[in-house]
């Protein structure tokens, strides 16, 4: 489901205006705001911030990480 929004979401950049945008871009730039997501609970831990709060964005951005085989960046 994640990938047809995201397809979606570029038709329609695309249709109102976007140029030189294309899908694989679009869907790189997703994978990449995943790994920087990775980094919000590392921020709340840092600012000691309960682990019932910050646990439960790190267990799902690890999740979207290998879902996303966001890995393929970091070769």
């Amino acid at each position: 489901m994640e990938e047809h929004l995201l397809r979606r979401y570029h038709e329609q950049l695309i249709k109102h205006g976007v140029a030189n945008y294309a899908w694989d871009d679009c869907w790189r730039d997703y994978q990449i705001s995943v790994i920087l997501c990775l980094t919000i609970p590392v921020v709340q831990w840092k600012k000691q911030v309960e682990p019932r709060i910050w646990w439960p964005h790190l267990q799902r951005g690890i999740l979207a990480f290998q879902d996303l085989h966001c890995d393929e960046l970091l070769k």
